[in-house]
């Protein structure tokens, strides 16, 4: 493979993804990219609250 695309989430996960990810790109020469998602919990919050109540 030549390039990988890893997503992360901020998961207990993640670790064991990005080392199987690391696992392949070292055996197939490959490059990894790495997507990490961003969560506002604020947002998140003022969405099923709102905080203009």
């Amino acid at each position: 493979m030549k390039n990988i695309l890893v997503i992360l989430e901020g998961s207990d996960s993640d670790a064991h993804v990005l080392g199987q990810a690391v696992q392949i790109a070292t055996a197939s020469g490959g490059d990894i990219r790495l997507f990490m998602t961003v969560y506002d919990s604020i947002e998140e919050l003022n969405r099923y609250i709102g905080f203009d109540n």
